[in-house]
């Protein structure tokens, strides 16, 4: 099932766009469907928040984000950062709705930019979102901060 949505966020139908985060964001909930069965979704779901014209997909995938099972750092289940997604990441945190902000950290999590592992963990000290899902995140990510570990 996960992956039949998945493919919906490839679709050249913007509000199938939307849907498919909607339904990755509630499938997370179940951990039936993981992120590492297709590592592809996070790099699609940050193109979507980053580049998607409604801002409602934008929302969405950034919900998403912040939801999904987390997988290892090390298998680099994003792309190399350029400039301009750094800088997509630092705005983002600096805006309010914190959804916004726990996927900015999330993907620099991952990404290991641009902030140091020590500023990451201080800044998830201080984020709530009130998701018990993103708050499950937030302890799995610290943990792993914490104790230096690529598995979060």
């Amino acid at each position: 099932m996960g992956d039949r949505i998945v493919s919906s966020l490839y679709s050249d139908i913007s509000y199938l766009h939307f849907a498919a985060c909607f339904a990755l964001r509630w499938l997370a909930e179940t951990e039936i469907w993981t992120t590492e069965q297709n590592s592809d979704v996070l790099s699609r779901l940050f193109d979507l928040w980053k580049n998607s014209p409604l801002l409602d997909v934008q929302y969405m995938a950034s919900l998403t984000i912040s939801t999904l099972s987390l997988i290892e750092r090390n298998q680099k289940p994003l792309p190399e950062p350029d400039p301009d997604s750094i800088n997509f990441i630092k705005e983002q945190f600096l805006l309010d709705g914190s959804f916004k902000k726990f996927a900015s950290l999330v993907i620099a999590f991952y990404w290991k930019k641009p902030w140091t592992d020590e500023d990451l963990a201080e800044k998830f000290k201080n984020i709530r979102t009130g998701l018990m899902r993103c708050e499950r995140n937030k302890s799995l990510i610290l943990k792993a901060l914490e104790s230096g570990k690529e598995r979060a």
